[in-house]
């Protein structure tokens, strides 16, 4: 640019920038439509700043103003052709700092892009390259977690992204130049599918992606089938996760779309049954939690993208299993499946920064008991043995707690059909699903061995406090009252003689009474936990009675209690003392 031209563009600018401090949007309109017509400042560095103020979050972007930027991009762009005006938005969307100038320049890099057409793949594909990039840039920030502020304006970019897409493609796309296009699809459900969230307002949306996705790559199912016959190759989950990529990831997440959100859906064959989708699924997921679980382990914090990775796996494995209830054998239950139960739990263990629960770890006790749901019986009490064995390593009192609450609800079911006379229906329905060998969870043998997980006071390797372990000793306290009331009452009731001896057993498996005839249940869980909790509750009586003493307060060690504590501490053990007493006698013959 000579020198008078490059002091007439200064001028402009500093007459934009004026007006624009004043908010003169008609002097601002009648700049651009002066510099426009006399051509005295290059559309570059008028686009420029146009771009400049879209991209300055200190500015009040009004309606009125947005139209009129709007208008004079797309006025400047006469005056450039295609493939400059695409490298000038490119070149401002990189610099830029939000989403703002991808959402303004959307339109524009739509008109370029289907003037370019599919065919021209080094321009067309930078125009998806970049807009991928700053949307990733945006997703992957390590900064606070994403705000719902922000979902909004999100959700307005996808929807112009998706609009995009439906015009770039179409049923009659050349199958070629289509293929070539594929990742750039699966890239959205990879990342910024996960933040948009599915309702009515969005769903076409969805729809459009999928459809694409359609068009720009072979069928899911073949894809997905590609996928298992590779993870199948893989004896170990955890060599499998490592080579779970982004792709991977995407089909798995159009998978889960289209069997929950989308059945039915023309991108998916409607010939496989409930039971071979939840299979599918749950093979697919196991290498992704895995390498989330693993990269906790690592020490480190799961970003925004694998929490939402983590929770929309979550979902769709929590729907899926509401569709299928006891009819996946125990030997379906190989490492891959089995392992998600595993990598639940441990992602479930780990410390939590929050005062609340997060949604992910609600979800994964969630997806834990979806998958038990879907275990045959037999299967399902092999599945508690394991988790009971791992509760203990490391101990986690919560996950302690509620798996034996689900084992003591577990248990009530299979009880209430004993109870009507229908075992043998039980063993049908094992049988029809192709348990070979069957295992119910009244059986004397199996039962005594998930009492002798359950019932061990004190456990092995836990230095927490007896305050600290009080959820999952009144979980197990619970389960011993629940069942003594329920064999009890069947023994007074009239009953088959078959019936009463199946809950006698029952019964015994709970006591497990030792070679000299006593009470395991009684002298392993019952008195230790009795002994410990008198002698701490005597030190807090102790201490209660030289608070009351009014004793002087230079006297009381730093740590010590507070009175408050003290007595909070105490009502708290002798619920749990008066709880022991309720559990009763169980029989040892």
């Amino acid at each position: 640019m000579n020198p008078i031209a490059q002091f007439e563009s200064t001028k402009i600018i500093a007459s934009l920038n004026d007006a624009f401090i004043k908010n003169d949007y008609e002097t601002i309109r009648n700049v651009l439509a002066n510099a426009v017509s006399s051509t005295s400042c290059a559309s570059w560095d008028l686009v420029s700043w146009i771009l400049s103020k879209v991209d300055d979050s200190a500015v009040e972007h009004s309606i009125e103003l947005k139209n009129l930027l709007k208008t004079s991009v797309s006025e400047l762009s006469q005056f450039l052709s295609a493939k400059e005006f695409v490298l000038l938005l490119l070149n401002e969307l990189e610099l830029s700092s939000s989403l703002r100038v991808l959402t303004f320049s959307m339109p524009f890099l739509e008109h370029c892009a289907l003037s370019f057409g599919l065919s021209d793949y080094v321009n067309t594909h930078s125009i998806f390259r970049s807009i991928q990039s700053k949307l990733h840039a945006f997703i992957s920030k390590e900064s606070a977690p994403f705000r719902s502020k922000l979902a909004k304006p999100l959700n307005v970019l996808i929807g112009d992204i998706s609009h995009l897409f439906r015009c770039m493609f179409s049923k009659d796309t050349d199958t070629i130049d289509a293929l070539v296009y594929s990742e750039d699809v699966l890239y959205y459900f990879s990342e910024a599918l996960y933040f948009a969230c599915l309702n009515e307002d969005t769903v076409s949306v969805f729809q459009t992606f999928i459809s694409v996705l359609q068009i720009t790559g072979p069928p899911l199912y073949s894809s997905c089938y590609d996928l298992l016959q590779f993870l199948n190759t893989c004896s170990d989950v955890i060599v499998a996760s490592t080579q779970f990529t982004d792709r991977e990831i995407a089909l798995l997440h159009t998978l889960g779309l289209c069997l929950t959100s989308f059945s039915g859906c023309s991108l998916w064959p409607t010939i496989f049954t409930k039971a071979y989708e939840f299979k599918l699924f749950v093979c697919i997921a196991a290498p992704l939690i895995q390498k989330i679980e693993s990269f906790i382990a690592d020490g480190s914090f799961l970003s925004k993208l694998d929490v939402k990775r983590l929770i929309r796996t979550q979902e769709h494995l929590i729907s899926l299993s509401s569709q299928i209830r006891r009819r996946l054998p125990s030997t379906w239950w190989t490492s891959f499946p089995a392992s998600l139960i595993k990598n639940f739990e441990a992602i479930s263990k780990h410390p939590i920064s929050s005062e609340s629960l997060p949604i992910e770890v609600k979800n994964c006790i969630l997806a834990i008991e979806a998958l038990l749901s879907s275990a045959s019986i037999t299967a399902c009490c092999e599945l508690f043995i394991g988790i009971m064995d791992r509760s203990t390593k490391p101990f986690h009192c919560g996950l302690r707690a509620h798996m034996i609450v689900l084992f003591k609800d577990f248990l009530h079911d299979m009880l209430l059909v004993l109870q009507d006379g229908r075992r043998n229906d039980l063993l049908v329905a094992e049988t029809s699903v192709g348990e070979s060998s069957v295992t119910l969870p009244f059986d004397f043998d199996y039962l005594r061995g998930m009492c002798d997980r359950i019932f061990q006071y004190p456990l092995c390797g836990c230095g927490d406090s007896l305050l600290d372990q009080s959820s999952w000793l009144m979980a197990a306290l619970n389960l011993a009252i629940y069942v003594n009331i329920r064999t009890r009452s069947i023994a007074a009731s009239e009953y088959g003689t078959e019936i009463k001896e199946i809950f006698h057993r029952v019964a015994l498996a709970f006591s497990r009474p030792d070679a000299k005839g006593r009470s395991t249940l009684k002298t392993k869980f019952l008195d230790p936990l009795s002994s410990d909790i008198a002698s701490i509750s005597n030190r807090y009586k102790m201490a209660e009675r030289e608070y009351e003493a009014n004793p002087d307060p230079m006297t009381i060690a730093p740590n010590a209690p507070s009175l408050r504590e003290c007595r909070l501490n105490l009502l708290r053990f002798r619920l749990l003392m008066d709880t022991v007493s309720r559990v009763g006698d169980f029989p040892v013959a």
